[in-house]
């Protein structure tokens, strides 16, 4: 009768569960079109994933979804290779851009470095350009339909670990209407960071970092510095008393300009060097 019973048992678990065991995900084989042209440059890339269940132990680092019986029952979904999530994204771009003529280094980050370890190990490659991926979340639900929820950010360094570029994606598939295809998710997303303007421009290996400055405040400082120039270099004096002003104004600013720079935020040295 124990043997009937369990029998029977095994066999409602099967009709509950499905086939939504055993499955797995392949994120190696999907093709990126990023568009980017490199010349030999050598670049590190390193794909940190800082998904929070990850990190405190709740999923393995080859996760990548959860496969759900008709019952509901969740099943977890990981990579084919058996490899961390990470390690595939960054085998996968790795690839694209190496045949997009760039140099790669691929540097394999674990989940439980912080930002600051994770960079210095692309600096010990001695590359010029250092990319870091941050994988913040990525996950899919397979029930009847496929759910999916992402946000990932990729970042540009230079040699010395000076932030360069950086650009965003993040997107929520959860609504009913939804149903997603995880590989054209890939796809999208990785094309979407790595064609940004900013990034673009980061991997430039032309530009010196004063081209790279976005920060709101070193906009304005800089344009501040040139209206000062541009004010001294066109005082026009009809006179010796306005001839020694302006000879005045090309060795300092006025008091206005200096509490206006001041105001701005910039430093000392700043304003020393736009009024000289």
């Amino acid at each position: 009768m124990r043997k009937f019973n369990l029998a029977i048992f095994l066999v409602l678990m099967a009709i509950l569960t499905g086939c939504a065991g055993g499955r797995n995900y392949d994120y190696t084989a999907i093709s990126i079109d990023q568009h980017l042209e490199g010349n030999k440059e050598k670049i590190a890339i390193g794909v940190h994933d800082q998904r929070e269940y990850v990190k405190n132990g709740d999923k393995y680092p080859q996760y990548v979804g959860t496969q759900r019986s008709p019952a509901y029952v969740p099943w977890n979904i990981n990579t084919k290779s058996g490899s961390p999530m990470a390690d595939d994204f960054l085998q996968n771009i790795s690839k694209s851009l190496n045949n997009s003529g760039y140099k790669v280094d691929q540097i394999s980050l674990p989940e439980k470095v912080n930002t600051n370890q994770a960079l210095t190990q692309l600096k010990a490659t001695g590359d010029n350009r250092l990319l870091l991926f941050t994988i913040n979340e990525w996950f899919f639900d397979v029930w009847y339909k496929t759910r999916m929820s992402y946000s990932m950010k990729l970042e540009v360094f230079d040699n010395v670990g000076r932030l360069l570029a950086s650009s965003e994606v993040e997107k929520k598939m959860w609504d009913d209407k939804d149903n997603a295809v995880p590989d054209l998710e890939f796809k999208s997303a990785v094309e979407i960071l790595l064609t940004n303007d900013s990034i673009v421009k980061g991997l430039n290996q032309n530009l010196s970092y004063s081209d790279y400055r976005t920060n709101s405040k070193d906009i304005k400082n800089e344009a501040m510095r040139k209206d000062v120039l541009a004010e001294n270099q066109t005082e026009s004096p009809n006179d010796k008393t306005n001839c020694q002003k302006s000879t005045e104004i090309k060795k300092k600013c006025t008091t206005d300009q200096v509490l206006k720079m001041k105001e701005m935020g910039m430093a000392d040295e700043q304003i020393k060097a736009a009024c000289q």
